[in-house]
């Protein structure tokens, strides 16, 4: 029959191998998302691919402009509504989204804020489980 201590020693050493497995797969997806959301050359080359601009008559400047206010928008935890305006290739000035997209982009936000969240958590989850393991690792099991 093992000791009451090396039955605790197996218990912490799953419980750390298991929270390792699932930290490390939340920490890629939700680093992948963010990487993505913040990237501006990924919207620039959608811009390109789907000839965005052509299709809503904005100079290439305009587009950049508007990404780069949609990833400011997705980062700052106090704007609650998605404001961007942009000047058409016609000189008139307008808002970029109607009320049905910005409302979309709440939602789209809330969603990358859940995933900041999710890395936030991996990563206290890792340090937890690094300390703890550090700690087993002085103290005297058997």
């Amino acid at each position: 029959m093992k000791h009451k201590l090396e039955l605790k020693y197996e218990c912490n050493t799953f419980i750390h191998s298991l929270g390792f497995i699932v930290s490390i797969p939340i920490l890629l997806l939700s680093v992948t998302i963010a990487w993505a959301f913040n990237s501006l050359w990924i919207y620039k080359a959608s811009f390109t691919k789907y000839d965005v601009g052509q299709t809503l008559a904005l100079s290439s400047a305009e587009l950049d402009r508007s990404a780069s206010e949609l990833i400011a928008y997705f980062n700052n935890p106090h704007q609650e509504f998605l404001d961007i305006n942009v000047t058409y290739n016609t000189g008139v000035t307008a808002p970029l989204y109607d009320q049905a997209d910005i409302q979309h982009m709440k939602d789209v936000k809330g969603v990358i804020w859940l995933d900041y969240n999710l890395f936030t958590f991996g990563c206290d989850l890792l340090a937890r489980l690094h300390f703890s393991q550090c700690y087993m690792e002085q103290t005297e099991w058997t």
